[in-house]
């Protein structure tokens, strides 16, 4: 009895036990009616474990117990960026935006601040320093049409954002306009040059933020061509009138240059660009503002506000001197007058002192007189 359990014992270890490869991997065990079936094996191998023939997992076929001939006659192997689920058997590639789990069983979405761009892509790619990803995670776009650099610099396109036809081009750095391959932040000619932004960089020496749009439409029909592309130059400039629209500094069939003179091109203003201003005291009131001394993007006043104040009257400090001049003139006439009439007085005493007048009758005669 003894020996007829460890036999038992033994055939059940040998049915739930396939050793391979000094690896041991459990049999699945299943009631299956009589009838056809059609059995798949779904397992996820990394593409690095395959390198040699002894290396993972090499399955070479399916034995089904109990029923002669029955077997797996075909493998199929799931591409990159495919997936298969739980009693699939086929596989399913993941869209643009997801990639698969790490058990390859289904499709997960890019994290936040991630995208993939096509379909069956294996990795999400980080976006650009001051984007965002889309709700999509296909696209890296500005988040509420704002911008911050790596440097910690601030923009605000939007006046510049919001979509807008041109000739032979539409516009929406912002607000992406309908294109081939769904939309584009600029479809010049019915074709898609750009949807999502690669890049973000500063020019200090022109006062320049550059925006590239990438990952538009093939330049050929050939599948491995490169994807059309636009760099946007916004050009800080203090004229708003100029935000109209953008020139084209160069055309070609794969990438498209654009130059933007456009107060969105300045950096946001901070305190450190204005000063307070002061105006004169009138009727018992005056105006406190803050006034923009250098060029960035911002008003040109902010933070009006009326106070009252005491009518002071200031003169310049020339007026000042011309008048103690004039005083300091005055006083030394004055005393030099003074002197004068004082000597004169004095001689005029001396003189009348030494010649007494004659007191007496004087007869004088007609030809006298």
């Amino acid at each position: 009895q003894q020996q007829q359990q460890q036999q038992q014992q033994q055939e059940a270890d040998t049915k739930n036990e396939v050793r391979t490869h000094d690896q041991i991997w459990h049999a699945v065990s299943l009631p299956v009616p009589a009838g056809t079936h059609r059995f798949a094996l779904n397992y996820h191998q990394e593409a690095s474990s395959v390198a040699s023939d002894t290396a993972g997992l090499q399955l070479r076929n399916l034995l089904l117990e109990g029923v002669s001939g029955a077997g797996a006659f075909q493998l199929h192997a799931c591409k990159d960026g495919h997936v298969s689920a739980v009693g699939d058997v086929t596989c399913t590639a993941c869209v643009a935006g997801t990639i698969p789990n790490p058990e390859h069983s289904q499709c997960k979405a890019c994290s936040t601040g991630m995208v993939s761009f096509n379909t069956a892509s294996t990795v999400c790619s980080a976006c650009p320093a001051g984007t965002v990803s889309d709700s999509r995670h296909t696209s890296c776009i500005l988040d509420q049409c704002k911008l911050t650099t790596s440097s910690g610099v601030h923009y605000d396109l939007s006046s510049v954002g919001q979509s807008m036809s041109l000739a032979n081009m539409d516009i929406g750095l912002c607000n992406q306009v309908s294109c081939e391959l769904g939309t584009a932040a600029v479809c010049h000619k019915e074709r898609n040059f750009g949807r999502s932004i690669t890049s973000v960089q500063e020019s200090v020496s022109d006062n320049t933020v550059v925006l590239v749009y990438g990952h538009g439409a093939p330049c050929t029909t050939s599948l491995t061509a490169p994807l059309r592309s636009t760099t946007v130059r916004l050009q800080c400039v203090s004229d708003e009138s100029v935000n109209a629209a953008p020139t084209i500094l160069s055309d070609d069939e794969c990438a498209l240059e654009l130059q933007w003179k456009a107060l969105a091109g300045c950096r946001l203003c901070t305190d450190a660009d204005y000063v307070e201003e002061r105006s004169e005291c009138k009727s018992g009131n005056r105006v406190v503002q803050q006034a923009r001394q250098t060029l960035c993007n911002g008003p040109l006043f902010r933070n009006s506000v009326t106070e009252s104040c005491h009518i002071e009257f200031e003169f310049p400090w020339w007026a000042v001197a011309v008048i103690g001049v004039a005083v300091l003139l005055l006083i030394v006439v004055v005393v030099v007058v003074c002197v004068r009439n004082r000597k004169l007085s004095h001689s005029y005493e001396l003189l009348a002192n030494s010649n007494p007048p004659v007191m007496g009758d004087f007869d004088l005669g007609d030809d006298e007189l």
